[in-house]
């Protein structure tokens, strides 16, 4: 089995009013007291959600986004999760973060960039949200999610925009980058948009609601919500990428 390390898509920031920054997965995080959060649970052991904004680090909204910067896009499933503890100066200071790495099983190649840098892996490692913590106690965790996007939880199947970056980012042979936002996008029952979304589950109804309107530039889930991997295909060997900056690629 071939295996690569994915970081996170995204530059991630959470807005706190008590912070201490830390690098996770090419993210930087400021924990602390959360500004901006849902309302805790009933269950006094679960103190809420904190959601966490960022930038992208490619354009990831549409099909001539996805065949400019990615060189496979793939179907997976979120196979085993691993729990990444938090460093010992977080603990020290009493708070940080849980890290989380999920495996995804390439289960289908979508589309190919000709002449991609590497094939197409057959699982990769993603960095997804984990959890922040305070007071000491990594008991007591806030979920991180990142708005409108997938948490990438076990048993979900999603389809997954890679684009492989050498050692000038990564350390060793390079690995697998996601683009952005919308380079991650449920996959249940292969129905595009279905599944796994900020940690709740959304029919293929619901996608279709949810949907922005198409516009001069639409969205690529929006676009295709309810189909399948196959009309996928189809809108990715149809679409023409843009101008690829000789000077790429971001980290």
């Amino acid at each position: 089995m071939i295996g690569y390390s994915v970081r996170r898509s995204r530059f991630a920031v959470v807005i706190m009013a008590i912070a201490v920054a830390i690098v996770v997965s090419g993210a930087v995080v400021l924990v602390g007291a959360p500004i901006r959060d849902r309302p805790a649970s009933p269950d006094p052991s679960d103190p809420g959600i904190v959601f966490v904004e960022g930038a992208d680090r490619l354009p990831s909204d549409t099909a001539a986004d996805w065949v400019t910067y990615a060189d496979h896009i793939v179907v997976v499933t979120a196979a085993e999760e691993t729990e990444i503890p938090p460093s010992r100066e977080e603990m020290d200071i009493g708070e940080g973060l849980i890290g989380r790495d999920m495996r995804l099983r390439v289960d289908k190649v979508v589309w190919s960039r000709r002449h991609a840098a590497r094939p197409a892996p057959e699982s990769v490692v993603w960095h997804a949200p984990g959890w922040t913590f305070s007071d000491g106690a990594t008991s007591r965790r806030t979920t991180m999610l990142y708005e409108d996007e997938p948490r990438v939880e076990e048993g979900h199947h999603y389809v997954v925009a890679l684009d492989w970056v050498g050692a000038k980012c990564a350390a060793g042979d390079g690995e697998w980058l996601g683009l952005g936002e919308g380079g991650l996008v449920p996959y249940d029952h292969a129905s595009i948009g279905a599944g796994e979304n900020e940690g709740k589950i959304v029919s293929t109804p619901q996608a279709r609601r949810s949907a922005r309107r198409p516009g001069p530039d639409p969205g690529l889930e929006d676009t295709l919500v309810g189909q399948d991997a196959s009309d996928l295909a189809r809108a990715l060997n149809d679409a023409k990428p843009v101008n690829r900056p000789s000077a790429f690629h971001g980290c």
